[in-house]
């Protein structure tokens, strides 16, 4: 059984599983992370060179690890110009900068080995925490669980949790609420 179980590979999965580990809440041998992708960030890497865009909307405090200036320190510790790497005011990095950094955390942190390519079909709480079913792939067991999908993801509320549909909240809000109680 997992410690914690995280469906979702993209910014904000990677994020949380980050936080995990440097926080030593939880080992690499406890954690998976399951994503229909075959790579962390695969759909994000996508999206991004779709666009096309040089540098990031977000300021560079906005990243995957869990130290907000992490990515400035990585560009001075691979002696990265600052002004090359970061643009105007708010410090917006350059998206090959953004990207290196990240693809160095996933190394860094080895996540690779907590990834399983699935699809995630019905989740059902057991006695123990969560039991996760997955499409050709079988079934995992967690203690915790986390839904770090994107918005290209459809997330299936069981019938008991329709009426909280009306609560004028962020979609999400009351059902990670739920998770997070049970």
């Amino acid at each position: 059984m997992y410690k914690w179980i995280v469906v979702g590979g993209g910014v904000q999965g990677i994020t949380i599983t980050s936080y995990l580990l440097k926080k030593q809440k939880v080992s690499a041998d406890k954690l998976l992370i399951i994503d229909q992708h075959a790579e962390p960030l695969a759909n994000w890497h996508r999206c991004i060179n779709t666009i096309s865009m040089p540098f990031l909307r977000s300021p560079g405090v906005h990243h995957l690890d869990v130290n907000p200036f992490g990515l400035e320190a990585f560009a001075k510790n691979n002696e990265l110009d600052d002004s090359a790497s970061f643009l105007g005011r708010f410090k917006r990095p350059f998206l090959l900068l953004f990207e290196e950094h990240c693809n160095c955390l996933i190394k860094e942190l080895s996540l690779k080995k907590s990834w399983k390519k699935g699809l995630v079909e019905p989740i059902n709480q057991s006695a123990a925490g969560w039991q996760i079913n997955m499409k050709n792939n079988g079934t995992v067991e967690g203690e915790n669980l986390i839904l770090a999908i994107g918005n290209n993801e459809q997330l299936y509320l069981p019938k008991w949790a329709e009426a909280f549909k009306r609560v004028p909240r962020h979609p999400f809000t009351t059902f990670l609420t739920l998770l997070y109680r049970n």
